[in-house]
């Protein structure tokens, strides 16, 4: 489980100029990871893309450490997680889905039902809509090798 707190400073690209890759996770283990939730919280509205198939390398995002809620196993995520208002080093990807997120003051929750695979070396991005909006995020994972 990997957790995130960023204000994304620049609009999605697609709306504005500039990049807006607040979040980078990059798969490096032989296995998959899949992700079975996303859950967002916002302080204004705002919607979040994902894109997977980004190439580049991540410049200016801070390195971050998931979290095993298996707290007995030792194990530990393989790959690069990356955070940043702005992530840069990274360009095109294919769009993979967009989640509005309304300024409620609760936690929203989005799942796909056949869940989300990240075979290895694949790069999973997520763009702020507006940008200047602080974002916390929370993903649930695991890793699978069938």
């Amino acid at each position: 489980m990997i957790f995130i707190m960023e204000t994304p400073n620049s609009p999605n690209p697609s709306i504005g100029t500039g990049s807006s890759t607040f979040f980078y996770m990059k798969n490096t283990s032989e296995i998959f990871l899949i992700i079975t939730k996303i859950e967002y919280w916002v302080e204004s509205n705002e919607y979040v893309d994902l894109y997977i198939n980004s190439i580049g390398d991540p410049a200016e995002g801070e390195n971050i450490t998931p979290i095993n809620i298996n707290f007995g196993s030792g194990n530990i995520a393989s790959g690069i997680f990356q955070k940043a208002a702005n992530i840069t080093g990274i360009s095109g990807g294919d769009f993979l889905d967009r989640t509005r997120i309304p300024a409620d003051n609760n936690n929203h929750s989005h799942s796909w039902d056949a869940k989300l695979i990240i075979p290895k070396n694949s790069i999973l991005t997520f763009q702020a809509g507006n940008g200047g909006i602080p974002i916390e995020i929370m993903i649930e994972f695991y890793y699978r090798d069938d």
